[in-house]
This record gives C-alpha cells, sequence and structure tokens, in this order.
C-alpha cells in the first residue's frame, strides 16, 4: 500500500502543503498554501514559529487533511552543488567517497555539512556523473525540530532540484526535454535526454522579487497579504510580452485598484512595470543558460520546454518568458499535471508540482534515519551517517576480519618455518655424527 505523507515546502513568503504520496508523482490527495508568517525562515533556516504552527494546523484541519508523516521540500540558494565524474560504485561507496573528498569537491573540510548526491547518467567511458550536494547540517537539524513542534513525524528531506529531476526522467524517458520551474525564491532549468539529465542550472532568485514589488508599492491595495497579492496576479495580467516594449492595448488588465493620485490607467502600467522589471535577471540568466547547451550539442534539437512553478500562473509572465526566450513554452498543467489523480480537484494543482515531486523522489539521502543515541528516528549528523545501513559490513568489521585472517597466515606460517628448521637441524646432527664415526 502506498505510503500517504505531506509534502511541506517552505518558502520566506508562501508555504505551499500537499497530501500526496511518497515514492509516486502520479496522485495529489488535497493541498493548500498560506502566507509564511514573519520569522519563520531565515537563509534557508527554518524556526519553531508558533504562528506557522497555528497556520499549519487551521489548514491541515480545514482541508481535512490528517496525515502526520511529514517530508519537507528544500528550496534554498544556500544549498552547495555541482556534477563530478566518478567511478562506478555501490551507493553507500559513493556517499563514503564524497565525504572523505568533499575538500577536493567543494571549499569546505566537511564539517557542517551533509553530503549527498544525484546520479545524472554516464560518460561515454561508463563513468558516474554525479551531482554533489552539501547541505548544511543546522538546516537539516532546524527541519526535524520544526516537524517536532508542529507535532509531525519527520519521515524525509529532499531538494526541489530532485523531484524535478527525478518526475522529468518517468514522464519523458524519450527524446530531449527542457523544464522551467519558477518557483517562489529559486528558478530551475533541467535538460533530460533519453533519461539522462544534461543540465540542470539553478538560479537564486524567484518570481517573490515581482510579487514582493507590487505588494509594497500599494497599487493594487495597502496592508495586502503576500498571498493575496499572490492569487490577485494569477486572475490579473501583470507582465508586459516583452521588456522593451509597452503594449499599446491594456484591455485585458482589469483596474481594480490605484494609488493616490494615479488614474486607474497609470496603475495598471505602474504594475507592469514593477513586475516585469523584477524578472528580468531570472530571464536573462535562463536564455544564457539554454544558450550554452544549445551550442555545445549542436546535434540535439529540444522537443519541448515545460514551464512550471508559483510563476506560471502568474498571468502574463509565461508569455514574456516565451517571447523574451524565443521558444514555444508548453505550460505544466497540459503535460506533467494531466497525468496526476487529484483526488479533491485542487484547483491550480500544478502550484503543487515541486511539492509532489519532491516527496515522490525522497530516498532518505539527505535526512538520513539510521539513528543518533539509540534512537532510529533520530538524525545521526556524523560521518556513520553516510554510510547505509545496510552496507554488508562495517569498516571495524573488515579490519578485525581481515586482522584475524593475517593472524591465521603468520601463525600457519610460523609453524610450517619451525617443523622445516626443525628437521634441518635433525638432519644437519645427523650429518656431523656420521663424519666424527
Amino acid at each position: 500500500m502506498a505510503e500517504k505523507v505531506l509534502s511541506i515546502e517552505i518558502g520566506p513568503h508562501l508555504t505551499k502543503v500537499a497530501e500526496c504520496e511518497r515514492k509516486s508523482a502520479k496522485v495529489i490527495y488535497n493541498a493548500f498554501y498560506f502566507e509564511t508568517p514573519e520569522d519563520t525562515i531565515e537563509n534557508g533556516i527554518v524556526k519553531c514559529n508558533p504562528q506557522f504552527q497555528l497556520r499549519l494546523e487551521e489548514g491541515l484541519k480545514s482541508k481535512g487533511m490528517k496525515t502526520k508523516k511529514v517530508i519537507f521540500v528544500l528550496q534554498a540558494s544556500n544549498i552547495g552543488t555541482k556534477e563530478e565524474v566518478m567511478p562506478q560504485m555501490k551507493d553507500a561507496k559513493i556517499r563514503e567517497y564524497i565525504t572523505t573528498n568533499a575538500g577536493t569537491f567543494f571549499p569546505t573540510s566537511g564539517e557542517g555539512f551533509q553530503f549527498t548526491y544525484r546520479n545524472n547518467g554516464k560518460t561515454d567511458k561508463d563513468q558516474m556523473r554525479a551531482q554533489l550536494f552539501a547541505v548544511p547540517k543546522n538546516m537539516i537539524k532546524a527541519y526535524e525540530e520544526l516537524a517536532a513542534f508542529c507535532k509531525l513525524t519527520l519521515v524525509d528531506i529532499e531538494l526541489v532540484e530532485n523531484g524535478i529531476a527525478k518526475a522529468i526522467r518517468e514522464f519523458y524517458p524519450l527524446g530531449i526535454v527542457a523544464s522551467i520551474d519558477v518557483e517562489s525564491v529559486c528558478t530551475y532549468l533541467t535538460i533530460v535526454k533519453n533519461g539522462e539529465i544534461m543540465m540542470q542550472r539553478m538560479i537564486p532568485f524567484g518570481i517573490d522579487e515581482s510579487l514582493m514589488a507590487i505588494k509594497e508599492s500599494n497599487l493594487i491595495g495597502e496592508d495586502m497579504k503576500f498571498d493575496e497579492v499572490f492569487k490577485y496576479t494569477t486572475e490579473r495580467t501583470c507582465f508586459y510580452k516583452h521588456f522593451d516594449e509597452v503594449e499599446e492595448d491594456d484591455s485585458d488588465y482589469d483596474y481594480d485598484y490605484k494609488s493616490e493620485g494615479s488614474s486607474e490607467e497609470s496603475a495598471g502600467v505602474e504594475i507592469k512595470d514593477t513586475a516585469t522589471e523584477e524578472v528580468r535577471f531570472i530571464i536573462g540568466n535562463l536564455s544564457r543558460f539554454l544558450d550554452f547547451y544549445k551550442s555545445h550539442n549542436q546535434e540535439d534539437e529540444i522537443d519541448k520546454i515545460i514551464v512550471s512553478g508559483l510563476a506560471a500562473y502568474c498571468k502574463g509572465f509565461p508569455d514574456l518568458l516565451a517571447n523574451e526566450l524565443n521558444q514555444e513554452l508548453i505550460a505544466a498543467d497540459s503535460t506533467l499535471v494531466r497525468d496526476i489523480a487529484n483526488k479533491s480537484g485542487v484547483a491550480n494543482a500544478g502550484i503543487y508540482l515541486s511539492t509532489i515531486f519532491g516527496a515522490a523522489s525522497a530516498e532518505n539521502k539527505v535526512y538520513d534515519k539510521t539513528g543518533s543515541k539509540g534512537d532510529k528516528k533520530g538524525e545521526s549528523f556524523g560521518k556513520s551517517s553516510l554510510v547505509r545501513a545496510d552496507d554488508d559490513f562495517s569498516l571495524a568489521k573488515k579490519v578485525l576480519i581481515i586482522a584475524i585472517i593475517l593472524s591465521a597466515l603468520l601463525i600457519g606460517a610460523g609453524t610450517a618455518l619451525y617443523i622445516i628448521f626443525g628437521n634441518k637441524v635433525t638432519d644437519l646432527k645427523s650429518d656431523i655424527a656420521k663424519l666424527q664415526d
């Protein structure tokens, strides 16, 4: 029977909660989002905030979601990552290898970080292309404490980029498919060719920049909550179709609000000016990464580019993105979301794709439940946490067995030498006796 879990993705302004199945990206039972209370997360580190606990409990109760097992999906820009080529090895050996050579892969000795990896595929020489991740241990510990604070059982922690990569691989095992996922604080570009990850890049900016700019401008109302601003942008076009072209026809905009001293029409223009300017960096970097891939893979033609994430639901943004990239984009709603069983008819289910996919890819590589202080549910942050519990023999056992074998060989060799030399001595004494006679 499938394991039902809560998958929670906490951003600085918006928290997404989905009730789904672990290791399955094909079903969603229910979902909701709410404004993240202030002082809940800072630099990727969550805090045990009573207001967060209250809003989470209220949302779970209102949706009838009773699952207590939780997987936290991390969207953080302070997680180190890079691709390395290494020999093919078993999982436990790879993790031990990464930890041992951490100083070579990352500018750190390894203290204070949990290292994990994702298999991106093989090289032409049959070596593994491993995507390495260095996750701060205090970040993991903070999520463990938050789960306990919210009276939930933490079963795993996963990264947004891993969930996206696994989903694209499973949904599109053949061909070349690119995914652009624009979330709240990060944007992810993933290119998969015949099930292998050819490129994945993270841009440390998301749609929050535009939404916060609209919120702080008071152009759509004063003291608006962040989730209200997001909902507003899903209903009204707040982006131009091009960066450097002001549309002559703004008839698709509903001028419900205006700032003091502004006409309704000018307020609409100000909103588009504000929101559009904030995504220049994101789109510029996406364009650069796509151009880089194409220039190094000229024989490959990308079959389709799928756009997802919070920004995919902000009216006008997908058109702006498509025009500036000069690419035809396919909405996740007509591809990935179409194949997900929506048990409760969750509106705009694609908003929760990263949350669902994160739970689907969780394999206890970030959060290793090997146990600490005798508690199997705890987190062991030492080096032992990087070696799987089902490894055949621990290093200590191997050393002991080798020592026993060497001892046996030495004893056997000593005995053999004693017998050989004993016989030689006897023969020598016999020869001496004959000479004396």
